[in-house]
């Protein structure tokens, strides 16, 4: 039983790792984020390895509600903590390793809050 748990977690792992997958899951996860929050957000790639559970996000565009960057990150490294919580909606990760991080933090003049705060 441990053998065949083992074969289908190595098996996904190589499933996730095949860029046509992760493209598709960046995707899947950007749209669900700019549609519940009305957020203009992009996700080039996305790897999670169902063995560590380790999960690694590139290239990621966020951009402010005055259609200007507010933040770029090359890559973002960081692990699942609670698959049970995924499940439900709640998403709980370990800690979170940035490379490439660009932010672009403003306070426009007719705003309430910095781009970052209305974000």
């Amino acid at each position: 039983m441990l053998l065949v748990l083992l074969v289908i977690c190595v098996l996904g792992t190589v499933l996730f790792s095949l860029p046509a997958v992760q493209t598709r899951l960046a995707q899947m996860a950007t749209d669900r984020i700019n549609s519940d929050f009305g957020t203009d957000i992009n996700i080039e790639r996305l790897r999670i390895s169902l063995i560590s559970w380790d999960t690694a996000l590139e290239e990621i565009y966020i951009e402010d509600y005055k259609g200007d960057t507010l933040a770029y990150i090359e890559r973002l490294n960081t692990s699942i903590l609670s698959l049970r919580d995924v499940s439900s909606g709640q998403l709980e990760f370990g800690d979170i390793e940035i490379e490439g991080l660009y932010l672009n933090m403003k306070t426009y003049k007719d705003g309430p809050d910095t781009n970052l705060g209305i974000l």
